[in-house]
């Protein structure tokens, strides 16, 4: 029997960077298979979380950013996919409503 992957969305906005870590050694339980990291724009609140996420290995983090010097910067610290869904949104919208 496949049993269907366990995943942690992790969405704290501006609670604070000290609170990361703290969160994520409550919530990592039972270990799960990827992460969403979306924090708002805080770049070290989602450092803090990635860095906190790769050492407690989890395989897949997936991680919300606004600008290419965000993904470059939680790619260095172990982010396996960064996602732009503000301007994915926008292009989509662009191509649907463009003549």
């Amino acid at each position: 029997m496949t049993r269907s992957p366990t995943v942690l969305v992790l969405g704290v906005g501006h609670f604070g960077a000290w609170m990361v870590r703290a969160l994520l050694d409550e919530l990592v339980q039972p270990e799960p298979d990827l992460s969403i990291v979306s924090l708002g724009g805080d770049l070290t609140t989602a450092v803090l979380a990635v860095q906190t996420l790769d050492r407690l290995h989890v395989p897949d983090m997936r991680v919300k950013v606004e600008s290419n010097e965000e993904a470059r910067a939680l790619e260095a610290v172990g982010a396996d996919d960064v996602i732009f869904p503000d301007r994915d949104a926008a292009r989509w919208l662009v191509a649907h409503i463009a003549p």
